[in-house]
């Protein structure tokens, strides 16, 4: 069941999508939209893919802060056995 919250927040997803749709209408079908929104596009692109959209857990921090910290032991235990030799 809905409630007013929920209505609210459908709400305005729905007007958010329905502006969107007619946003993309208009820029598909003008050439100068299109020309200016095409270094905006690959400045968002760039943006997407060098960082990432969500902060790792404390958890999964965690577990890779314990993994790093278990291969550089490794690492020293090499070098110390190889310096051994």
């Amino acid at each position: 069941m809905i409630d007013c919250n929920n209505c609210a927040v459908k709400l305005l997803r729905y007007l958010e999508v329905q502006e969107l749709n007619e946003f993309c209408e208009h820029a598909n079908s003008c050439p100068c939209r299109r020309e200016s929104l095409a270094p905006e596009e690959a400045s968002s692109q760039l943006l997407r893919y060098s960082c990432p959209l969500y902060s790792a857990t404390a958890a999964f921090r965690k577990r890779i802060s314990m993994v790093r910290e278990l291969h550089h032991a490794r690492e020293r235990e090499k070098i110390s056995a190889a310096s051994s030799h």
